[in-house]
């Protein structure tokens, strides 16, 4: 029964931060299109949307995202190109420190600074499968110690 009752926690919390993804692709594509709506670039939604998904791989992901914005972006011209770097670094920034934090915080209850610092050790031990999997990993193992704390102390107390 308690394993049961532990494998719903991990599932729940799993789905949790897949929501929370979802919420941040979603906010990162919004942002992005109106951005790229204040500089005129043609194809906004289509690059907003292919910046927003491609966000989902972290640090890699919204490079090669934002790939086809730049190469397009130089066809309009240089002027556009630059403004088009700028907001990908901004939106970067955005990301990085205050929507996925943020959002992690809201929807799985960890402290921003605890998921960027999750991050950085994740990428900088096993690289991007660290990035990818540092705050699923850690909410697994703290979903499961806490069930064994629980257990414990309900045992002795």
């Amino acid at each position: 029964m308690q394993e049961e009752n532990l494998f719903a926690k991990i599932i729940d919390i799993l789905l949790k931060y897949t929501k929370s993804k979802g919420i941040e692709v979603f906010y990162l594509t919004l942002i992005s299109f109106v951005m790229f709506r204040m500089i005129d670039l043609k194809y906004a939604l289509l690059f907003s949307v292919l910046i927003g998904l491609s966000n989902l791989v972290p640090y890699f992901g919204p490079i090669i995202g934002g790939i086809p914005v730049c190469i397009y972006a130089v066809f309009q011209s240089i002027p556009m190109f630059l403004w088009t770097i700028v907001i990908l670094i901004a939106l970067q920034i955005i990301d990085g420190f205050i929507l996925m934090p943020y959002i992690t915080k809201k929807t799985v209850k960890i402290n921003e600074l605890t998921t960027i610092v999750l991050v950085f050790l994740g990428g900088s031990a096993f690289g991007i499968i660290g990035i990818l999997l540092a705050v699923p990993v850690y909410l697994v193992g703290k979903v499961i110690y806490k069930h064994y704390i629980e257990n414990d102390i309900q045992k002795w107390g």
